[in-house]
Formats: structure tokens, sequence, C-alpha cells
């Protein structure tokens, strides 16, 4: 009975539930924000969960008497593994699709939230939260930036990103408050048992919506009649030429993408730079409530701090989401380096006092700076490397943050005991924000100059290549069965 009420179906991307009348005509018009609004929740869920445990940290460091250090490592390691993971949730998402692996991000989500509300030592919830809860977190992250990526690769990139993206700012303002309630009139054990419940049935149904589409631009099956026709039209029209397959074959494992994007400077400079801007970024949602704690803010204020916090990164992310598209010659490296500089000089002025009206200013700041940063740090990557290499770039730049998130804990926590004040974390944070600025501009200018003179950056064997290339019209569309890539003389990311 169930296999007959749940088949698939011919169209595109879709699966009628009922045997007449389920999807709805509108269901396939408006699915792809349809399914962006599920990959909004699964964010949501995760790393709004993630981000609020700002509020856990001051209660776990509490019940176990432990450090700054050792209580934000348990978060470090969470937002590092979320990351770090990355390219095992891009290769289950090809191998799998995209409904089974977020199902399996929901389950370890609430195994991870229930087994840390029964932990007895911090050892332990370096395991249940840092480990568990990270791995979900991770499958349900990564799932949306590649689903996003399959049904926006063009124009309205930018905003769906944003729209996605928003989930964790706005995970953090919901949340933030709700576990706080939860934690001081319930316990933070049985807090995070209702969390654990709500992320199962939410968490349930988001995973029942997402869907890829069928033509994804980010992988290509070898049954694809298209792909096939493609195929066979280059290696006639190479043979014709007396010209080696090899070298016109489009072929590429996922491997050949990741050396050749490793091969390229810019990408290191990205690298190092999304590495900093993490860390200056994740030290507000370990640290924050701790400082402001130690600088005699009360819990109940605090919280209202870093809930506008989110309230401003959630009112940029909306706004980017709305104007993006309206802004199609804007230079996206440019704004993320722009307000990476403002997080720099916010987080210097902190080091000018204890001010609450100072405090109020930074948060707002933060909530900029953290929007743009983790917006654009993945729409940049499309810019610069093209959507040949988007999933593959993704990746990368979600194992710098894992890098940054692994390490931010070690470089604030131990300025903190160490030095008994976060007067020295600013100066990190500031020096951090200002050096990544820099290092955007770099990559800014060094990818205009790859476009302008694409042969000054080229080898020989890829100079004889393009030549080839050239002489096919067509080229380009014949490299793709969805037809997205670019010429290869322009675009100079592909290499041998």
């Amino acid at each position: 009975m169930v296999k007959e009420i749940m088949h698939r179906t011919d169209r595109i991307g879709t699966f009628c539930w009922f045997e007449q009348g389920f999807p709805p005509p509108w269901f396939e018009r408006y699915q792809r924000w349809i399914v962006s609004a599920a990959c909004f929740s699964a964010v949501f869920l995760a790393l709004g969960i993630e981000c609020s445990y700002v509020i856990l940290f001051v209660y776990l460091q509490e019940e176990f008497n432990s450090t700054a250090t050792a209580t934000g490592w348990s978060s470090s390691l969470a937002w590092a593994l979320t990351c770090a993971l990355s390219p095992l949730a891009t290769w289950l998402f090809i191998r799998f699709g995209s409904r089974k692996v977020l199902s399996a991000g929901i389950i370890l989500l609430v195994l991870g939230l229930i087994g840390t509300s029964f932990a007895h030592a911090m050892w332990v919830i370096y395991i249940t939260y840092g480990v568990v809860f990270a791995l979900g977190a991770n499958f349900c992250y990564t799932l949306a930036i590649h689903v996003t990526t399959c049904y926006f690769p063009g124009k309205h990139y930018s905003r769906a990103m944003s729209i996605v993206t928003n989930g964790t700012p706005a995970g953090l303002l919901v949340l933030s408050p709700t576990m706080e309630r939860l934690y001081t009139y319930c316990g933070w054990r049985n807090g995070l048992r209702i969390l654990a419940a709500f992320v199962l049935v939410t968490g349930g149904v988001a995973a029942l919506i997402v869907k890829e589409p069928t033509h994804n631009p980010l992988k290509q099956s070898a049954d694809d009649k298209e792909s096939v026709a493609a195929k066979e039209k280059l290696k006639s029209s190479c043979e014709k030429e007396k010209y080696e397959y090899d070298l016109c074959s489009e072929e590429e494992t996922t491997t050949q993408k990741y050396l050749s994007l490793i091969r390229l400077p810019e990408y290191w400079i990205l690298f190092i730079a999304t590495t900093f801007s993490t860390i200056a970024a994740v030290f507000n949602v370990i640290n924050l409530v701790s400082y402001m704690e130690h600088v005699g803010v009360e819990n109940f204020t605090a919280s209202l701090l870093v809930g506008a916090m989110s309230v401003s990164e959630f009112l940029v992310r909306g706004a980017m989401a709305i104007f993006s598209g309206r802004c199609q010659n804007m230079n996206n490296l440019v704004f993320l380096s722009a307000t990476c500089f403002m997080g720099g000089v916010a987080a210097f002025g902190c080091t000018a006092g204890s001010w609450l009206w100072l405090i109020v200013i930074y948060v707002l700041v933060a909530g900029l700076s953290r929007a743009s940063f983790y917006t654009m740090c993945y729409v940049v990557t499309r810019d610069i490397f093209g959507i040949r290499l988007c999933a593959e770039s993704n990746s990368l730049q979600l194992i710098a943050i894992g890098v940054g998130c692994l390490v931010t804990s070690t470089i604030t926590g131990l300025s903190a005991d160490m030095t008994g004040s976060y007067h020295l974390c600013f100066y990190i944070v500031g020096s951090l924000w200002i050096v990544a600025a820099l290092l955007y501009t770099v990559v800014d200018q060094l990818t205009k100059r790859k476009k302008t003179n694409p042969d000054d950056f080229m080898t020989d064997e890829e100079k004889s290549r393009a030549l080839k290339a050239a002489r096919y019209g067509d080229y380009g569309v014949l490299l793709s069965s969805d037809q997205v890539y670019e010429k290869f003389i322009i675009d100079r990311v592909i290499t041998i």
C-alpha cells in the first residue's frame, strides 16, 4: 500500500505522495523555493543550536567547574567537524542523494543532544556534542549548500544562498533566548532533551521536502543521454581533427577537480583569509557571553545582546537576499573585504572600555560582519572558480572554516585564562578581521588580472589545449551536459 502511494513520477525532481492531487500544480513552479525553505530549516536547526552554545557554555562551566578553554573546546571541535567533514558529506550527497543524507543528519543531531544531556564529564560532551552532533550538523549544512547550488547555479545564486544561510542567525535569534529559558526553568539537561524532540519533528518534515533537481550541475550521470551524446560528438570531432581524445575529453574526477583547485595561488590566499575570518566570527558564539559576564553584564541582558547580534545578522542577510539580484555588477570580494574591516575596527573599539553602549555597537557590527562572511564566502568561490568547481571549492571553504573553528577556543580561551580578561582577545580578533580584509583584496586583484590577461597565467600545455578548444565554437557546451560551463579560453580554471 505504501509503495503504491509513494512512487516516483517522471516529473523533474518531484515525488507523488498520493495517487492524485499531490503535489498541487503550483508545487513544481515554486519547487526550488520550497526546497530552499526546507534547507533553511535544516540550517536553522543545526547551526542555530551550535551558535546557541554560547548560552550553554556558562551552565557547563558551572556544572563541571571547567576552564574557559576546556569548556569552549567542545564547541570549537563541533564547529571544526561541522565544516571539515564537508568532503564526506559531499560524497554521500552525490552517492545517495539529499534526502537520505539529511535524514541521517537529523538523527545524528537528536542523538548528540540526548547524549549530551546525560553527560557526567566534559570529555563525554566532546564525543556527544563535539563529534556526534557536529557530524549531523555537517550533513545538514553541507547538503543545504549543495542543494541550493543545484537549483540556483546562475542569476539568483547570491539571493538563494543568503536566504538559506540566514537560517544561522534566525536560529540564534529564536533558539538563544528559548534555550536560556529552558535551561533556567527545566535545567540544561532537560532543556536539551526537549530541544531534541523539536529537532526530530521539524527536521523530519524538512527531510521529506528536500530533493535535488534531476539535472544537477554538480554531478553528471553516466546514463544521461545528453551527456553521452555530447561526449560522442566531442570524441568524433577530436578524431576528425587528429587530436588526442584525452586532451579534449570532458571527464574529470572529483579528485582531479580538487587538485586543480589547490594548484591555484588564489585558493590558498582565500583559504588563509577564510580561516582568519572564521576565528574572529566564531569568537562571538563561544566566548562573548563569558566576556559580558566578566565585565558585569547580567545573564539575561547578555542573552538579549546575543539576540541583538543575531537580529543584525538576520537583517543584513535579508537585505543581501533582496538586493543581490538587483546588484549584478557588485564586486562580492570588495564587499566582503569592507565588512571584515568594519568588524576589525569594532573589535579594537572594545579594548577602549567595557561600557554597555560600546558592547551594543560591537554586537551590531559583529552581526554585520558575520552575515557578510558566512554568505559571501560561498558566493565568491563561484565568482573565482566557476560553477564547474563550485561543489569542490565550497567543500574546501568549509575545511578552512573548520580549521578556524578548531583553533578559536584555544586562541581566545587561553588568552582569557592566562591574562584573566578578554582584552587581549579583542586585539587578536580585530587583527584577524583586518588581515582577512587585506587578503580578500589581494584575491580580488589577482582574479581581475587573470580575467584580463589569461595568457599570462597559463602554462604552454594549457595554451595548446585552449587553442584546440577555440576551434570549436560550442566547446563550452560540449564540455557539460547541462550547458553551464564557460568557454575554456575565458575560464582559466579548467586545468589538466
